[in-house]
């Protein structure tokens, strides 16, 4: 909530996901139905956006050391040059912010955790 208030929310929609446990939340992501991205070897590949999509980001930290965050893309944004994600699908405050030019690799690839969009 702190650095996701100045998002221009014009562009998100609400959804509701469903996770283990029937527990539902709701918040906003982009209107996406699916990712264009490339496997390791560099062929086209599309993902379906759906909750269970992780991103794992690599980066340098302030001290030049390597290390890795992973994301729900659903709760990712580049804004003003910098990642804001959100590690927690429940806790929104769980969250970090990442300079892109610090960024080393993004991996992306379906968790197959129990998260569904419902209505």
């Amino acid at each position: 909530k702190r650095q996701f208030e100045n998002i221009d929310s014009t562009n998100l929609k609400i959804v509701r996901v469903q996770g283990p446990g029937f527990f539902i939340t709701e918040y906003l992501t982009a209107p996406l139905t699916k990712i264009e991205c490339q496997t390791k070897d560099g062929k086209p590949s599309v993902l379906k956006y759906k909750p269970s999509i992780e991103m794992r980001v690599t980066y340098l930290n302030s001290e030049g050391i390597k290390r890795r965050r992973v994301f729900y893309f659903d709760r990712t944004q580049l804004i003003h040059g910098n990642i804001y994600g959100i590690e927690s699908r429940f806790i929104s405050s769980i969250d970090k912010v990442i300079p892109i030019d610090k960024v080393i690799l993004i991996e992306v690839q379906d968790g197959h955790k129990n998260y569904h969009y419902v209505k």
